[in-house]
This record gives structure tokens, C-alpha cells and sequence, in this order.
């Protein structure tokens, strides 16, 4: 469940940081336990931590080189350094060497640097990335993937959802309650600077949102 894969994400992080006894705390919830294991005193040497890094710097340490057919290799010359992925892969690679997973999206507009639109690709965390798997055939790509994420205005907690199918983004707020829908609010309650609509029409059939 969507539930068990995010209290995942939380205990491998923690491991990665070498929180250990906190980890260890999400897996086992006996008061006997934590109590004796608060007492107990250890050399600890972080190897989840390590491996990750490891595996990232054989991955990204370097740039890789791309190359594509005459004509476009400035293009791409130019949407690898302006997104800055050399970054964004190794931090990718790096999270997603202990949480299993690693999201990108996609998307054009203007940049800090430039109001030109331009092709933007964002490393995403996979924490807000629910698809709708179809459950007579789990392998198949998912034909709705969701973004969720709440965030609060004053003392009231809203949760966002960005929803994509192909060739329609969906936007939509809803307030909420004791970790509860409580009602759906207008796009209105996030301001007018991001420009946001109900329905957005995508005019490209690839998927906009790439899980790895």
C-alpha cells in the first residue's frame, strides 16, 4: 500500500543518515525493546550511508556524455545544462539508492533566469507520487499518476493534487481535517502567480512524469 511504501521511504532514510535506533523504532514498536536498546552503547559505522554514495559517485561523479544526430546536439547540450542534471542525476541516483525509487517531470515555462519558456525537467521525490495501478494487470503502465502533497495556510491544512492522464493535467485543493478530506476548495486559496487552471491540455502523448 501507498501507506506501507512511505513508512519505507522514512526507515531507509533514516537508515542513510544513521539515525539507527530511530529506524530501527518504525520496525519495531515494543516499549521493552526500545527501552533496552537506548542503554546499549555502540561503534557504529554508517555502510547504508556509504554504499549509497558510493553507488552514486560511480554513477555521476562524472557527466555523462550524450550524443545524438547532427542537428540536435546543441539542444541538448543546452537542456542538460540549463536543468542542471549532472546535479540532478547524482542526487537522484543518490536517493534513490535507498529509497528504491526516483521520479522526474517534465514540463515548459520560464525559468529564474529567463521569462522565455523553455523545456524544464525537475527531479521530483517519489514521497508524492501515487499512480492508479490497475489491479488486474499491475505491470502495465499507469494511465493516471497523481502528485499529492499538503501544506498549510495559517493553522488550516490543504492537500494538493496534480493529476495527470495523457494529455490532461488535472489540478485540484482540498481542505483538510484530522488527516481527513474535508472539502474541495478553489485553485484561488494558492494565489494567482502560479498560473494554475482546473484542466490543462497537454499537446505531446508522452508521459510527462518518468518513474524509475
Amino acid at each position: 500500500t501507498s501507506l506501507d511504501r512511505l513508512n519505507n521511504y522514512d526507515y531507509y532514510n533514516r537508515l542513510f543518515l544513521g539515525q539507527h535506533f530511530t529506524a530501527f523504532n518504525i520496525r519495531i514498536s515494543d516499549p521493552q525493546y526500545n527501552k533496552a536498546y537506548a542503554v546499549l552503547r555502540y561503534v557504529a559505522i554508517n555502510f547504508a550511508g556509504l554504499v549509497s554514495k558510493i553507488v552514486a559517485d560511480m554513477l555521476f561523479s562524472e557527466p555523462p556524455i550524450i550524443k545524438v544526430p547532427d542537428g540536435d546536439q546543441d539542444f541538448i547540450d543546452a537542456l542538460w545544462e540549463t536543468n542542471h542534471m549532472d546535479v540532478q542525476c547524482y542526487e537522484s541516483a543518490l536517493s534513490n539508492s535507498y529509497l528504491g525509487d526516483a521520479l522526474f517531470k517534465l514540463r515548459v515555462g520560464p525559468t529564474r533566469k529567463s521569462p522565455d519558456s523553455t523545456v524544464i525537467i525537475e527531479d521530483i521525490t517519489p514521497k508524492i507520487y501515487f499512480p492508479v495501478i490497475d489491479e488486474f494487470n499491475v505491470r502495465a503502465e499507469p494511465k493516471v499518476e497523481e502528485l499529492a502533497w499538503t501544506f498549510k495556510i495559517g493553522d488550516t491544512t490543504y492537500l494538493r493534487k496534480e493529476i495527470h492522464s495523457k494529455g490532461l493535467i488535472k489540478n485540484e485543493v482540498y481542505k483538510m481535517q484530522d488527516n481527513k478530506i474535508k472539502e474541495k476548495v478553489g485553485l484561488g486559496i494558492l494565489g494567482d502567480m502560479l498560473g494554475l487552471v482546473d484542466e490543462q491540455k497537454v499537446k505531446i502523448d508522452e508521459d510527462l512524469l518518468v518513474h524509475t
